[in-house]
């Protein structure tokens, strides 16, 4: 029995460790600058799947017409209301929302002015861009956009989201973090 100890010690950490991966935390990797600058393509992200997702995070949705594909987007506007886009800026039943403006929670401001200047250098549009007609949210719905408005996929496209279609809100970087290289 002695002998055997370290081998259960080992099985149950592993089992602790694919439990804790599954059904409270998660992984996702960004397969498009879409949310740049605030996460690179190509980073890996540690999300919660037990948090509530609160406007302004960064979240992680599964579409039903995406089957096995993980979305990374921000939580924009929730229902219910009327959202819409205005010269790319985001209303909600008329009103401008607060907190719009990107959110960067692990990125410092000098490191993301140099990565905003590299990516307006490399010709990549930044700025918010666009419009999108008004659009009713039930109380069950959210709003998700790309923080890059003029490459992003996102509601505009797949309109709203249903809460249980998103899986969890992302809680830091966990591979490939963002670099201040330009």
């Amino acid at each position: 029995m002695k002998g055997r100890w370290p081998l259960v010690l080992s099985a149950t950490a592993l089992v602790g460790a694919l439990v804790l991966r599954h059904s409270v935390f998660g992984l996702v990797s960004v397969q498009t600058g879409s949310m740049e600058p605030a996460v690179e393509e190509g980073s890996t992200l540690l999300f919660s799947r037990l948090a509530t997702p609160a406007l302004g995070d960064i979240v992680v949705v599964q579409l039903p017409d995406d089957p096995g594909v993980l979305h990374v987007k921000r939580l924009a506007a929730h229902g219910p209301g009327e959202v819409e886009l205005v010269d790319g800026r985001l209303y909600m039943d008329g009103e401008r929302v607060a907190g719009d403006e990107r959110r960067l929670s692990w990125t410092d401001a000098n490191c993301l002015e140099k990565r905003v200047q590299g990516i307006v250098e490399r010709g990549a549009v930044v700025e918010k861009a666009g419009n999108h007609p008004r659009l009713s949210l039930h109380s069950d719905e959210a709003f998700l956009l790309g923080d890059r408005r003029a490459v992003s996929e996102d509601s505009r496209q797949w309109g709203p989201v249903r809460d249980e279609l998103i899986v969890g809100v992302v809680r830091g970087v966990a591979w490939n973090a963002p670099t201040c290289d330009p």
